[in-house]
């Protein structure tokens, strides 16, 4: 066991603007090692899953069954030690929606505490769902609060390195941590994150580009709430920062923790090819390079047209643009703020398929759109789901092609992590299973079996009752089942697809086992 005193506790982080539940490692982590490496700083990095594994309450049958202990690192066996013997904590959490991840589970607050009530060490958290007003009011309550030192909801790397530099005056006074500091973060891009060095299996970093949402009106979501000012980061920071954690051996990678990729430098294209050529230049042995977010309205123009472009030439296959749809209904959209007209939607998912479609080396398309619709959003009644299947049966028509849907209830935009929204809304089963039944399945008939196909390099494994379910390390992926074996955790699987079996859930068979 080491004896370092600062020890990181990843509880896990989902935002609209980012990923950071495994296989993800978010950039609020990322930032965090990097800035204490900066410093001089060793840490020890822990998940909520060591925490779990350590405490005995979850234990290992031998096999990847048990999500809730899956993605331990290499400090597990000693995480109870390493908490105990530390002097400060660093506590990373905040997921805005109740979702089933496929390979492991985020905590709430109160279990959080249980691992925690019994240390000595200065804790502070970094909640990503925060806002100016705070995090929330069951916050306030939990049993959590009274037991950290100090509670934040901005930039991990500003928070670590200013109160370094102002050690003469007290934190409240070091503001705003919401706002990024692109200056200070291009100092600790090219330092190591130590974080990745202790890790058992592999990651998708996920790498920040820039910070606030050209269209911030839409009133569910916590870009409106914050509304920081619009800011990027250089391609040359981004880029170094990708090589260093390169060098540390990551191989996949997501552009993310931003609302909208496509407005990156304002659609500057040759701001967005110095960018992907120069990553894709850095890092030749790259195996995953996908995108994150983007507004529809901001892929219609001529910019869009060649961003779109430049993504499929320089990104890895299976790669999607996410679109904040939210809904198709006029009336809906008008409410809530969303920027764009359903026809603006539908061209774009035209334009995506025009470039995207083609299927790359792994058996996934280069780059399709993502579909993303909220149910119970203001406006929303029977009408509006009637308008959504319209739509969708419109995609379907056209030859269009998207590669996931998702369709969830709607939560407030400070999240999930202090207490379980209610997700009693009505009809929303009703509607769920209309949409998988009229698009979803249909889709998934389209796009992995009208034709035979073979998806290549499926790492990601996770085993119930005897039957493997695998994807692909990148951005939402298909999940195939294999029946009647129990593989190896990111081992590398050739898998032929042979039936279409549900939501977002394949069939099929091993060709290199």
């Amino acid at each position: 066991m080491n004896a370092y005193k600062t020890v990181i506790v990843d509880c896990y982080t989902d935002e609209p603007s980012g990923y950071g539940v495994r296989p993800y490692m978010g950039t609020h982590q990322i930032h965090l090692s990097q800035a204490l490496e900066y410093l001089k700083i060793p840490h020890t990095y822990l998940t909520i899953e060591d925490l779990r594994y350590s405490s005995g309450n979850f234990k290992s049958d031998g096999s990847n069954t048990n999500l809730h202990i899956l993605n331990r690192t290499r400090n597990a066996e000693n995480a109870k030690e390493i908490l105990q013997a530390a002097d400060t904590i660093y506590l990373i959490m905040g997921c805005f929606v109740n979702y089933q991840y496929f390979s492991s589970v985020p905590p709430e607050s109160d279990e959080v505490y249980e691992y925690l009530k019994d240390t000595q060490a200065k804790k502070i958290l970094f909640y990503v769902m925060g806002t100016k007003d705070g995090i929330s009011d069951e916050f306030q309550k939990s049993k959590l609060k009274p037991i950290l030192t100090e509670y934040e909801h901005g930039n991990t790397y500003r928070y670590v390195l200013e109160k370094a530099a102002a050690t003469d005056i007290s934190l409240d006074k070091v503001t705003d941590l919401l706002k990024p500091n692109y200056g200070l973060l291009a100092k600790i891009s090219e330092c190591d994150a130590p974080i990745i060095n202790q890790l058992r299996y592999p990651i998708i970093a996920e790498i920040e580009t820039g910070t606030g949402c050209n269209t911030p009106t839409c009133t569910f979501c916590i870009e409106s709430v914050r509304s920081p000012k619009v800011t990027y980061r250089e391609p040359e920071d981004i880029i170094k920062q990708v090589a260093t954690l390169y060098r540390q051996g990551v191989r996949h990678f997501r552009l993310g923790r931003q609302p909208n990729f496509y407005h990156f430098h304002k659609q500057d294209v040759s701001k967005m090819e110095a960018l992907l050529y120069g990553i894709r230049a850095s890092c030749p042995d790259i195996e995953t390079l996908h995108v994150d977010n983007v507004n529809m309205i901001n892929v219609l123009s001529q910019q869009g047209i060649e961003i779109t472009q430049l993504i499929v030439k320089y990104c890895t296959s299976g790669n999607i643009t996410p679109f904040g749809i939210e809904s198709f209904d006029r009336e809906v959209r008008k409410q809530n703020r969303v920027t764009g007209t359903p026809e603006e939607v539908l061209r774009a998912i035209e334009i995506i398929n025009k470039y995207g479609q083609e299927k790359g080396a792994d058996g996934n398309p280069k780059l399709l759109p993502g579909v993303n619709l909220i149910h119970n959003l203001n406006g929303h009644n029977e009408k509006t789901h009637e308008i959504n299947l319209k739509h969708l049966e419109t995609i379907l028509n056209n030859g269009w092609q998207t590669q996931r849907l998702y369709y969830r209830n709607m939560t407030r935009p400070t999240g999930v992590s202090f207490e379980k929204n209610d997700t009693s809304y009505s009809n929303y089963d009703q509607c769920f299973k209309d949409i998988t039944d009229s698009y979803v399945l249909p889709m998934q008939q389209k796009l992995y079996l009208n034709e035979p196909t073979i998806i290549r390099d499926m790492r990601e494994v996770v085993v119930k009752g005897g039957n493997s379910y695998l994807r692909t390390l990148g951005t939402c992926p298909i999940r195939v089942e294999v029946q009647g074996k129990e593989l190896i955790p990111y081992n590398s699987y050739d898998v032929k697809i042979t039936e279409n079996l549900g939501y977002r859930l394949l069939r099929g068979e091993v060709l290199n086992a």
